[in-house]
C-alpha cells in the first residue's frame, strides 16, 4: 500500500488519497474515502482521465497487485469496482 496520501481541500475524510493514484485534469472526486480500500503496490493503481468524476460513494477496492484504469468523461455514480488484477474503463 502506498505509504503516503494526499489530502483533498474539501474533503471530511481525513486519510486522503494514496500517491499512486493518478489524477487527470478537472477530475472531481467527492470523497478521499472511496480511497481507503486501495491496497495496490503498483506504481500506478488508479488513472482517472481528465474531467471524470467519481460521485455519491463511488469506492475502489483494489489488491496488491490491482490497476484501475478510467478513461476521460467518465461519470462513476455510487459504485464498487473491485479489482485484484485488472479493469479498464474507456472513454
Amino acid at each position: 500500500m502506498s505509504a503516503s496520501r494526499h489530502a483533498l481541500p474539501y474533503d471530511w475524510f481525513g486519510r486522503g488519497i494514496p500517491d499512486n493514484v493518478r489524477l487527470g485534469a478537472d477530475v472531481y472526486v467527492d470523497s478521499s474515502y472511496g480511497f481507503d480500500g486501495v491496497v495496490s503496490r503498483e506504481p500506478v493503481a488508479i488513472e482517472l482521465g481528465d474531467a471524470t468524476g467519481a460521485y455519491d460513494r463511488a469506492a475502489f477496492v483494489v489488491g496488491e497487485h490491482g490497476k484501475v484504469v478510467v478513461g476521460k468523461y467518465t461519470v462513476l455514480n455510487a459504485c464498487y469496482l473491485i479489482c485484484e488484477s485488472r479493469i479498464t474503463i474507456g472513454d
